[in-house]
């Protein structure tokens, strides 16, 4: 991570992805699907997670508030921004739940387990008259380890699968005081970023229609992050939340500006895992990647095509 995290840990850097889209909103739709969210103080976890359930509030969305809290009355407590919490409680439209009761019992998550317990949650929000489930969790306890995170990573780009075409959105927000690095692991898996300046993972990952999306660069720095996301992805592809991407599998590389012989080699172990023959579509690929491919022979893993050649 290069820099450290702002040193007034209470005042809110500027978002990366605009929150605020009246347009959005009006339509029922909350203006940022799914972000993560890195906060430093339990009084920024608190405002992050008021400012992004007012939104869904004003959407129509039923909300739900995940927290490493004692009870409900805590848990309500960290709102008090939204206005009248006991209110919307009673008539169903806030939820709330301490961390540990809001996701699957096992120390490491099920992916596809926990997907479909949203399913559920966001089905049900519907059934009761709401336009959606809006959901924001600090999800911190259940990533201290790295296998837990690894299966996180894993739930995070299944669940981004799931609310691609479901009226859900969430914040999944993270406390860079106990997960210090390791939180670039979580950042790294989503595509909607509001974070510190000085916690960038350097690449981004995000599920697509029959694949995954990269950004960013990829070098020997964040190699090692680059394919525990990728094994990660392969677990995302497994679940049924995701079962269509394994038909065609691809990598849609167009905003991926540079890539290194390290992370070069994790693609093509990627392929052998992920895809049915062991070979996966590269759309887009940038110059770095082409040159490392063919010098390297790997073509037979990795096929190079333009992205309006997929669709």
């Amino acid at each position: 991570m290069t820099g450290a995290v702002d040193g007034n840990s209470d005042r809110l850097y500027p978002p990366t992805v605009a929150l605020a889209q009246d347009a959005a909103v009006a339509e029922g739709v909350h203006p940022a699907k799914h972000v993560c969210c890195v906060f430093s103080s339990d009084a920024q976890l608190t405002a992050l997670s008021a400012e992004f359930l007012r939104l869904g509030l004003a959407a129509g969305n039923r909300l739900l508030y995940v927290a490493d809290r004692p009870d409900e009355g805590a848990l309500l407590a960290d709102l008090a921004d939204l206005g009248d919490v006991g209110g919307l409680a009673e008539r169903g439209a806030l939820l709330v739940q301490p961390v540990r009761d809001a996701y699957t019992k096992n120390e490491v998550v099920d992916p596809a387990a926990q997907v479909e317990a949203y399913r559920r949650l966001t089905e049900a929000a519907v059934a009761d008259g709401f336009t959606g489930l809006c959901v924001a969790a600090d999800a911190t306890a259940l990533v201290t380890g790295r296998n837990a995170r690894r299966a996180f990573m894993a739930y995070e780009l299944a669940v981004d699968q799931f609310m691609a075409t479901a009226p859900m959105q969430a914040m999944c927000a993270y406390d860079v005081r106990v997960l210090k690095r390791a939180v670039l692991d979580l950042v790294c898996v989503h595509r909607h970023q509001r974070v510190p300046a000085g916690v960038r993972p350097g690449f981004t990952m995000w599920p697509g229609h029959d694949g995954v999306g990269v950004s960013g660069e990829v070098d020997v720095s964040n190699a090692e992050r680059f394919r525990d996301a990728l094994d990660a992805a392969v677990d995302a592809l497994s679940t049924t939340a995701a079962s269509e991407m394994r038909r065609r599998l691809r990598i849609d590389a167009a905003d991926l500006a540079f890539i290194d012989a390290e992370g070069t080699s994790a693609l093509v172990a990627f392929s052998e895992q992920a895809a049915p023959d062991g070979r996966i579509e590269v759309a887009d690929p940038p110059r770095s990647l082409r040159a490392i491919v063919e010098t390297l022979g790997w073509r037979e893993r990795l096929a190079f095509v333009h992205r309006e050649a997929t669709a």
